[in-house]
């Protein structure tokens, strides 16, 4: 299975940010994850597993920052890369989990139907 037209961009974002985090740009890696787990929790029915996962994944992308904060000016620590792992991983999983969600009636309504 693939995802859900209406999430794959909003996980894509989620997953570059936390590739890409650095020092500067992580500063604002959990402001955005809350972001995506809201806009995905509108575009879907939300069962316990899928808001488990998007928690996982919100969790996951908050020590990510942390981490960078912790090594500021350093972007590259065993602590920052153990972050990195566990986000990506919880990125993983939400998109495991995705692939079998139903769009919600907001999402049908908008034409985002899968």
């Amino acid at each position: 299975m693939t995802l859900p037209e209406a999430t794959e961009p909003h996980v894509a974002i989620v997953r570059a940010a936390v590739s890409s985090a650095n020092s500067v740009s992580g500063t604002l890696l959990a402001k955005q994850a809350i972001n995506v787990r809201c806009n995905i929790r509108a575009m879907i029915e939300l069962t316990p597993a899928i808001d488990a996962a998007l928690m996982e994944m919100v969790d996951a992308c908050g020590m990510l920052e942390a981490a960078l904060r912790l090594d500021f000016p350093v972007s590259a620590s065993p602590a920052i890369d153990r972050a990195r792992a566990s986000a990506l991983h919880a990125i993983g999983a939400l998109e495991r989990d995705l692939e079998a969600a139903k769009p919600s009636q907001e999402a049908i309504a908008l034409g985002l139907g899968w």
